[in-house]
């Protein structure tokens, strides 16, 4: 399957968004060939290093030898769910003591029953399928622009008092951006 560069077949510019994770690996958690593909692609056009794998315990050992700072990761996947692995992935960061990374959960269902599924907050945002460049964009300018802040233990619940988990609160923030870019 052959993607082009941009509308006119030229190269893109790496999006400014992007310019952060140079140098760093990005993850991709997805068992589905042609969705693993475009995502993959997507960011490699964007001179992003890509390490793809298809299912949680591949997503523990990459994450753990590659240290990425942007995890995407299929909702829906055969042996586990994307939520479970970003469970799994924020225990590791609080075992090292190590910056959070952005993980974020790939859906064709970005439903609210869906987001409900990330009772704990582990996830930053959801984005739907297909990826979009310009949603990976600003979901970096909004995390970035806030200060990391370290996961909650996995038995914690947010709580109103607590405020909003990061994931509701960056969905939040750049729901319009996306919704005024162009497809």
């Amino acid at each position: 399957m052959s993607l082009p560069s941009g509308a006119d077949g030229r190269e893109l510019e790496a999006a400014p968004g992007l310019n952060s994770l140079k140098g760093a690996p990005v993850l991709v958690v997805e068992d589905d060939p042609t969705s693993a593909l475009l995502a993959c692609h997507l960011l490699q056009r964007e001179g992003l290093e890509v390490v793809h794998v298809r299912d949680g315990e591949a997503a523990v050992t990459a994450f753990e030898k590659h240290h990425p700072q942007l995890v995407l990761t299929d909702v829906s996947l055969g042996d586990e769910s994307g939520i479970t692995i970003a469970e799994r992935l924020r225990q590791i960061e609080r075992a090292r003591n190590g910056t959070p990374a952005v993980i974020v959960a790939l859906t064709a269902d970005d439903s609210p029953t869906k987001r409900a599924l990330d009772r704990d907050g582990v996830l930053n945002a959801f984005l739907r399928k297909p990826l979009r460049i310009e949603a990976v964009t600003a979901l970096l300018a909004a995390s970035r622009a806030r200060p990391p802040q370290a996961p909650a233990p996995a038995a914690t619940t947010a709580t109103p008092e607590r405020g909003a988990s990061a994931a509701t609160g960056i969905a939040e923030e750049i729901s319009p951006q996306i919704a005024a870019s162009p497809s």
